[in-house]
């Protein structure tokens, strides 16, 4: 969309500390977001860096500072409230999400092949997403796989139904990530706490000292990361 209009036919070896400031120039010009105008340019950056054995020299990238967003979050008594606003069938995700502290289209993409109810301390994985538009892929977006132990307040979420998926829709097929968004922000409404977004009152938010100790929490977390 933006490299191909640019740069053309342009042999990558042409490419200099020119180009990269005139390509720079013409994303400003189209009034692109810092964050976004960013993200694009390094883009180009790490296609170059994958061709850099043809590359005599790598262009200079000028460091683009972008002011990091507010961090806003909910209090537990606050996510109470608007819990009490989301439909029954849709809780198990919801609390998934209130209590780990993962993306909902990681939440979204959690198989029963990713959990180990029998291991010594039973544990899932974090392996895999389903995005907006119900797109399954088999990576995260920092393409880590994370394991987290089952805290035994919380095995009730883990009920096996047939799906391949452990949180699913009535007719099997995972939740999305707009459906959750969509479903959060209608009993967000709702309530009186602050209008925020799913990912800001869940992994913003996130916090399982409700539940465990956090020394206890955080030892089972070690031991599940560990050789990881």
């Amino acid at each position: 969309k933006f490299l191909i209009p640019f740069f053309g036919k342009k042999d990558i070896r042409e490419i200099q500390t020119i180009h990269v400031n005139q390509f720079e120039k013409s994303l400003r010009d189209k009034g692109l977001g810092l964050s976004y105008l960013r993200n694009i340019r390094d883009e180009l950056r790490t296609f170059l860096r994958f061709n850099k054995d043809s590359i005599s020299k790598m262009p200079e990238f000028r460091k683009i500072q972008v002011q990091a967003p507010m961090i806003r979050w909910l209090t537990s008594e606050q996510q109470d409230q608007v819990f009490k606003r989301i439909p029954k069938r849709h809780i198990p995700i919801f609390t998934f999400l209130r209590w780990y502290p993962v993306r909902p289209g990681e939440a979204c993409g959690l198989t029963w092949n990713n959990i180990f109810e029998n291991a010594e301390t039973p544990y899932f994985v974090i392996a895999n997403v389903v995005t907006r538009k119900g797109i399954f892929k088999d990576h995260t977006k920092t393409n880590r796989v994370r394991p987290y132990p089952i805290l035994p307040e919380l095995a009730w979420l883990f009920q096996r139904d047939g799906s391949d998926f452990v949180f699913s829709r009535s007719d099997g097929r995972p939740y999305t990530n707009s459906a959750l968004y969509a479903i959060w922000k209608e009993a967000n409404k709702r309530v009186d706490v602050p209008r925020i977004s799913l990912y800001q009152a869940t992994k913003h938010s996130f916090g399982p000292l409700g539940i465990l100790p956090p020394d206890q929490y955080l030892a089972l977390v070690l031991q599940m990361t560990e050789g990881c």
